[in-house]
């Protein structure tokens, strides 16, 4: 840190940073930032400056001014006010021979009528932009190539004249009728030899086509009584005539009055088949023996279970956690 204080240097900084400072025995400078912006008539963009107000005579927070400064640099406020004083002083000392005093590098101080007069530089004060000039802008140009669009020649192509046409027409009628009479008029010359070998050929085919057909019939019975066992398990459970709706208030006379029979409980009713497909599938990944039967136009998805080993109750339970809570119906 050097010995003595650059006194302008640190007014300028607390300027900068409290917007403003007192010199004592002249007044006050209040500072103003502005940003920075782009004046798009001039065509320049201003980087950030400080406007200053000076107030003549006012210096009632030089003490404030010298604290901050003791904080921030380090130096005794004896030292600081000997350096301020000695500026006041040499502004006035300057002013005795000159009808003004350039204040660097805020401005120029006069006197006018017992008051002190100020008038700021052009030079920008901002810390960030100090003694920076506005910025040219050259305006983005934008080059407009021009496409060439490629212009398609087409080519007209003459049509034949009507009389033309009308001739071709003739000529191709007229050939054709020529070969209509050629085979009308022409005899058969096939042999009897061929004709025999024909039929023998013939018999042949037949005899062949009726041991394929033959040999092909046992096939097609055994995979139709293939997808009769397929279907078999859907179809059988029809043997279980009664039915209810359960709730809550007869599931324990249900229990009672169902032992010993093989009981199903409806868990899905479908107008599509691919519901019902779906849900039976979902029943048995959960390891349920599954019921599929028919009632009027829906398609019934059930759970059957023995009512000699399994309580309806607990069965009933176990089933709403997983399915739909209301659409229950027991067949037994």
């Amino acid at each position: 840190m050097a010995n003595n204080p650059n006194i302008v240097y640190l007014l300028l900084w607390h300027l900068n940073q409290y917007h403003w400072f007192e010199l004592p025995g002249i007044g006050r400078f209040n500072g103003t930032k502005r940003a920075a912006y782009i004046h798009h008539i001039e065509q320049k963009i201003y980087p950030g400056s400080i406007t200053l107000q000076f107030e003549s005579g006012i210096t009632s927070n030089t003490e404030q001014m010298l604290s901050h400064l003791v904080e921030e640099t380090g130096f005794s406020q004896e030292l600081l006010e000997e350096h301020l004083a000695a500026l006041c002083q040499f502004i006035q000392d300057s002013l005795k021979g000159a009808p003004s005093v350039y204040f660097e590098p805020f401005g120029t101080l006069y006197q006018l009528n017992g008051n002190w007069i100020f008038k700021q530089s052009e030079h920008n004060i901002h810390q960030d932009f100090y003694k920076q000039s506005p910025l040219s802008l050259k305006p983005i140009q934008f080059k407009n190539e021009e496409k060439q669009i490629p212009i398609e020649t087409k080519v007209l192509i003459q049509t034949p004249k009507k009389s033309y046409e009308l001739r071709s027409l003739l000529i191709a009628l007229g050939i054709l009728w020529l070969i209509f009479l050629c085979l009308y008029f022409c005899p058969n010359r096939k042999s009897n030899t061929e004709i025999i070998k024909g039929s023998i050929g013939d018999s042949t085919n037949g005899a062949q086509a009726i041991q394929i057909q033959d040999s092909l019939e046992p096939e097609a019975t055994a995979l139709d009584s293939l997808a009769a066992l397929v279907q078999e398990p859907i179809s059988n459970q029809d043997s279980l005539t009664s039915e209810i709706q359960i709730d809550e208030s007869n599931v324990q006379h249900l229990n009672d009055s169902i032992q010993n029979k093989p009981c199903v409980i409806i868990v899905g009713s479908f107008i599509k088949i691919n519901n019902a497909n779906r849900l039976s599938e979902k029943l048995k990944r959960d390891h349920y023996k599954v019921y599929r039967g028919q009632y009027e136009k829906f398609n019934r998805v059930g759970v059957q279970f023995d009512c000699f080993k399994q309580d309806l109750k607990k069965v009933l339970e176990e089933l709403k956690k997983h399915y739909h809570p209301d659409a229950w119906v027991l067949k037994y």
